[in-house]
């Protein structure tokens, strides 16, 4: 029972200091400043790979439409229609 005495203590005191920590944001982006500026630019490395991982699927649909496209106008409507190009 006196353990969970003591961590709602230690909460309890975890909360002010959280709060006191919000309420003047200039000291603690002042006090921290290599952790802002670490999130800021994994959140930027997120944004650029989850961009170029994006556009590297939609570049390999469209790719494959394209190709089925093109296989089918050149084997013409009634023929069979060749897995590959003949370059």
């Amino acid at each position: 029972m006196g353990a969970f005495v003591v961590m709602g203590l230690v909460a309890i005191r975890a909360d002010r200091d959280i709060f006191n920590m919000f309420s003047s944001p200039s000291d603690f982006v002042g006090k921290y400043l290599w952790l802002v500026l670490v999130v800021v630019v994994f959140v930027l490395f997120y944004i650029l790979l989850i961009t170029t991982l994006g556009l590297y699927v939609f570049s390999g649909s469209a790719g494959v439409v394209g190709r089925a496209c093109w296989v089918a106008q050149v084997s013409g409507p009634g023929q069979k229609c060749h897995s590959t190009p003949a370059w």
